[in-house]
């Protein structure tokens, strides 16, 4: 009924959130940002473990810890932990849109009532995150998806995302530009997608993850399948556990008919990373596999995968 996946909306690729360390551990503290980006966690469970725990936990300290326990599935941990992040730096607009994210994660497991008092309690953090930093791209963006998205009852307002709109445009030109290409994706128009989405990656300082994969994506969809491919090669060489670039390659090998090993290989790595929330559904992976197997002659592996794949989902629409 509360029609917002604020989980998706207001992840971490949108932009690149400028980190406000605590003083005492700013040499040490690995880029959180980056290493979420490109679901590579190992950095951050190593220098955890390097802490002494002589003092009491400090904001990042409490952030990573978040995060951690999000990825794990402990979800209302991750609420507690930076809660408590928050209550030591409440000036921070990084742990406040931190917390609008983790109350996110919460909407799907709670009945109307509480979405709506979770999804008010995001706004929040969102506006007050703005308040303190008016330039930090991605709580502008965040705040300005969440106005366009919620319904009026959990606080958003369409005036109020188009005002936020404009003021990206004058702040955030390239990413402006990006938001109107995933929009232009969503509306099924790849061609528009795609120019709008060029503009705004030679705007760009660099590139992130998040652009360049829907970038390969519309490439894909408008059958530039060798161009496609060179982005995620790309994608892959520098972050080899970002997910979605695994399965965006099984999916060029079975729509462009080719490089069918490949996209085994692809589909296969892709199912044994752990999932991140917003990733491709594993259920839809494992079917395009099977499609992939049967194209190869391997009946035995197609009939396996098919049969996972309903298994994870029994009304998957293509059974």
């Amino acid at each position: 009924m509360l029609p917002i996946v604020l989980w998706a909306l207001l992840g971490w690729n949108s932009a690149v959130v400028e980190a406000q360390a605590d003083d005492l551990q700013a040499v040490d503290l690995p880029d959180l940002e980056k290493a979420l980006e490109q679901h590579e966690l190992g950095l951050i469970r190593a220098w955890l473990d390097s802490l002494d725990g002589e003092r009491g936990p400090t904001a990042d300290e409490l952030r990573a810890r978040a995060w951690l326990a999000h990825h794990d599935g402990q979800i209302r941990r991750a609420n507690q932990l930076i809660d408590q992040a928050v209550e030591l730096r409440p000036e921070r607009p990084d742990l406040r849109l931190d917390r609008s994210r983790l109350r996110s994660a919460m909407l799907d497991d709670v009945g109307v009532f509480k979405a709506l008092r979770i999804a008010r309690r995001v706004r929040e953090d969102l506006e007050n995150a703005f308040e303190a930093d008016p330039e930090n791209v991605a709580v502008l963006r965040a705040l300005m998806v969440f106005h366009r998205k919620a319904p009026a009852i959990a606080g958003g307002d369409d005036q109020r995302a188009r005002q936020l709109g404009e003021h990206l445009d004058r702040l955030a030109p390239a990413h402006a530009g990006f938001d109107r290409a995933r929009r232009l994706a969503a509306q099924d128009r790849p061609g528009q997608a795609l120019k709008e989405l060029a503009v705004a990656i030679d705007q760009a300082g660099s590139v992130p993850l998040e652009w360049r994969s829907l970038h390969a994506s519309l490439l894909r969809q408008r059958q530039c399948f060798d161009e496609a491919l060179a982005v995620l090669d790309a994608m892959l060489a520098e972050s080899p556990a970002f997910g979605p670039a695994w399965y965006e390659l099984g999916l060029i090998s079975d729509h462009s008919g080719r490089h069918t090993r490949r996209g085994i290989e692809a589909l296969g790595r892709y199912l044994e990373l752990p999932y991140w929330p917003g990733d491709p559904d594993p259920a839809q992976a494992w079917w395009q596999l099977g499609k992939l197997y049967q194209r190869a002659g391997q009946w035995a592996q197609a009939v396996q995968a098919r049969a996972r794949a309903l298994q994870l989902d029994p009304d998957l629409a293509d059974a």
